[in-house]
C-alpha cells in the first residue's frame, strides 16, 4: 500500500526496521506489550498518513490487520501459510527465506536473560539497580563500547554530541546503543521481581550473532548482580 508502516517494540530485533526502511516502509517502536502497539495503530489511523501492515514483538506475538488489536495466533498462522506458499513457488523453504534476508540485511541474534530478585526487598533492589545504572551508565558491555544510551523514563537520549528527546517516553526502560550498531535493553518486569535484559546483536553467521548476544546479555547480568 501507499505509505506502509510496521510497529514493533523497542526490544524487538532491529532487523525488522532495517528490512522495512530498505523497502520504503516506516517502522515505529513502542514499549513492550500489545496495548502500546494497538494505541500506536489507533494514532496512525487518526492521523491518516500511514497504512499499517503489521505489528509484532520479540516474544512471538503478531498483530496483522485490525480485527483483534492484540496478538492473534490464528491470523499469524494464516500469514505463515501464505509465506510458506510464496517461498515454495520460488523453490525455497521459509528458512531459506530467512537466510536470504540475512545475506541482504545482515545476520542478527538475540538473547534474553531474566535476573530474578526474590524476597521482600526484590522490588526495592530493582529500583536501586535501575537508579544506579542511570547515575553511572556502563561505558562497555561484553567488550562492546556503548556509544549512546536512552532513558525512556525521562525521554532523553544521551551521547557525547549532546542530549536529544527519544521517540517515545514514560516507561522504566534503559536502551544502550553500541558503536557497532547493536543494542542492549534493560527493564524491570511490571509483574514479577525480576529485571529483563535483551541483547540485540549481529554476527558473520547465526551462531556468531547468537554467541555475541549471549556474551553481551550475560555481561549485563553480571553488572546488575554486582550493584
Amino acid at each position: 500500500p501507499d505509505h506502509p508502516a510496521l510497529i514493533k517494540t523497542v526490544v524487538t530485533t532491529p532487523l525488522a526496521q532495517k528490512i522495512a526502511e530498505a523497502n520504503g516502509a516506516a517502522c515505529f517502536n513502542t514499549f513492550t506489550g500489545f496495548k502500546y502497539m494497538a494505541e500506536k495503530l489507533a494514532r496512525l489511523e487518526q492521523e491518516g498518513v500511514y497504512h499499517y501492515v503489521l505489528a509484532f514483538e520479540e516474544s512471538i506475538g503478531y498483530m496483522i490487520g485490525d480485527h483483534a488489536r492484540d496478538k492473534d495466533a490464528v491470523v499469524a498462522a494464516l500469514l505463515l501459510c501464505e509465506m510458506a506458499a510464496w517461498y515454495h513457488r520460488r523453490g525455497m523453504t521459509v528458512m531459506d527465506g530467512l537466510e536470504e534476508s540475512w545475506k541482504q540485511y545482515g545476520v542478527y541474534g538475540e538473547n534474553t536473560v531474566n535476573v530474578m530478585l526474590p524476597g521482600e526487598d526484590g522490588m526495592h533492589r530493582m529500583a536501586h539497580i535501575m537508579e544506579a545504572l542511570r547515575q553511572a551508565p556502563p561505558a562497555e558491555l561484553g567488550g562492546v563500547t556503548v556509544s549512546a544510551w536512552r532513558d525512556y523514563s525521562a525521554g532523553v537520549r544521551h551521547c557525547t554530541e549532546g542530549d536529544s528527546p527519544t521517540e517515545i517516553s514514560g516507561s522504566n526502560v534503559l536502551y544502550y546503543e553500541f558503536s557497532t550498531g547493536e543494542a542492549l535493553v534493560i527493564r524491570p518486569s511490571g509483574t514479577e521481581p525480576k529485571i529483563k535484559i535483551y541483547a540485540l546483536m549481529q554476527g558473520a553467521s547465526a551462531p556468531a550473532a547468537d554467541a555475541r548476544a549471549y556474551a553481551c546479555a550475560h555481561a549485563a547480568q553480571d553488572l546488575i548482580l554486582a550493584l
